[in-house]
């Protein structure tokens, strides 16, 4: 089985998780395309294929799928959008049932990760999995459980609102987080950036105060806890 994931930044994460994990899923191979910021934005439909609208993307996207500059849809039997500069809402318990679902209406409805995925889907009708960036890094382990509606709640909010067909969401791994939606420090601690510095020698890793990119044990943890469901899937 053939999966394709596309993303942002936060590729780096799942990256190096999947260095980690991959001999776990005997059968299974992940093809990474990713590209920092908002750059997925000069992604392109052509014929058949994604193709990128830019030098630097298709650079990008060339570097992190192991040489491959596009995006052959039939070349896959499953698509994950990870990140693509989309963010689960962080909500306090007052507010109304009414204004969450607004805001989680708008976003399941605009934005860079809505975009990407009509492009995925008016190529193919194959399933499509879907994942917000990461939960901001949280200052430490000590977190205050009473403030914020649950990771669940909202995901289920942005299943039922999210307006691209058979497009699944999957969950931040519970261990990751705490109930005041933040990723544990630990998490955070050297993540390293999806690109390597410009004469190609290493991944720099993120300044102390990054708070949204994570390492390689979060990308494990992701892996681990989200594959079995897309292989089940595809198998059924």
């Amino acid at each position: 089985m053939k999966i394709c994931v596309i993303g942002t930044s936060h590729l780096g994460a799942l990256k190096q998780g999947w260095d980690m994990v991959r001999d776990e899923f005997a059968g299974l191979d992940l093809v990474f395309f990713g590209s920092p910021g908002a750059s997925l934005r000069q992604l392109r439909t052509k014929g058949t294929r994604l193709v990128a609208d830019d030098a630097a993307l298709a650079k990008s996207l060339a570097y992190t799928s192991g040489g491959l500059s596009e995006i052959v849809i039939a070349d896959y039997d499953a698509f994950l959008l990870y990140g693509v500069l989309f963010r689960l809402p962080r909500l306090r318990r007052g507010i109304s049932m009414a204004v969450l679902r607004a805001v989680v209406e708008a976003q399941a409805s605009q934005g860079l990760l809505v975009k990407t995925a009509k492009r995925v889907r008016k190529l193919t009708d194959k399933r499509l999995w879907l994942a917000a960036s990461p939960l901001e890094v949280a200052a430490g382990d000590e977190v205050d459980t009473a403030v914020y509606h649950p990771h669940d709640l909202l995901l289920t909010a942005l299943q039922r609102a999210f307006v691209v067909p058979d497009a699944v969401f999957l969950a931040q791994p519970a261990e990751t987080m705490g109930p005041d939606l933040c990723t544990l420090a630990r998490f955070g601690e050297g993540s390293l950036r999806l690109l390597p510095t410009e004469d190609g020698a290493d991944h720099e890793a993120h300044p102390d105060s990054d708070v949204t990119h994570m390492n390689g044990a979060f990308g494990k943890l992701w892996l681990q806890a989200n594959l079995p469901a897309i292989c089940a899937h595809a198998q059924a």
